[in-house]
């Protein structure tokens, strides 16, 4: 389903939907997709981050990469993933 307002403007400007951003989530879907991507970063630091802020955020969907972070060889990883968890996990979590 197409916005209207987008289906107009993209009309008037003469571009594709997908360049005026139909295809783009929101900004709260692009900041879950980054942190997950940080939670493949080599930095311990930076995995560490992404987990706490996956829990902030209360993404739901990142229950499967922070669970496969339990595992993670950082402590602080595994304690943010497990924080995380709590705040955003399902049942099997």
């Amino acid at each position: 389903m197409t916005c209207p307002v987008l289906a107009i403007l993209a009309a008037l400007l003469g571009v594709g939907m997908t360049a005026l951003g139909a295809e783009n989530r929101g900004p709260f879907d692009r900041q879950v997709a980054e942190h997950l991507t940080q939670l493949r970063d080599d930095s311990a630091d930076e995995r560490a981050w992404a987990a706490e802020a996956l829990g902030f955020l209360r993404a739901y969907r990142a229950e499967v990469a922070l669970t496969e972070r339990l595992g993670d060889t950082s402590v602080d990883v595994r304690r943010q993933a497990a924080m995380a968890l709590a705040w955003c996990g399902g049942r099997r979590a």
